[in-house]
């Protein structure tokens, strides 16, 4: 799904490399190594459920609190997470209400 998309001047691209999303949240790695120094993780931190969970909560509030209406939020979640493009906007908005809490 990634590598088609990555352009041809990418050192990813012209190694063949790619990234893939990782854990139950699928978080892809640019996106988990950001988190975890915003988060000041330590290198040695193990990648277990309870990590996972934080992460996504941290992403998900980052992304969420960039958005002034429902709407916004809602945009920024989707931005993180090709899954959250096919949930519905009521079901987004209670996620968006849970994660605010």
């Amino acid at each position: 799904y990634v590598k088609p998309r990555l352009p041809e001047t990418t050192e990813a691209f012209k190694t063949g490399k790619t990234s893939t999303p990782m854990g139950k949240y699928q978080i892809v790695g640019t996106t988990l190594k950001s988190a975890a120094q915003q988060m000041g993780l330590p290198d040695n931190t193990v990648f277990n459920k309870e990590t996972q969970d934080q992460m996504f909560l941290f992403l998900a509030k980052d992304a969420a609190s960039r958005g002034k209406t429902i709407s916004q939020k809602r945009k920024n979640l989707r931005k993180v997470w090709e899954g959250f493009k096919y949930v519905d906007d009521a079901t987004l908005d209670k996620v968006i209400e849970e994660i605010g809490k």
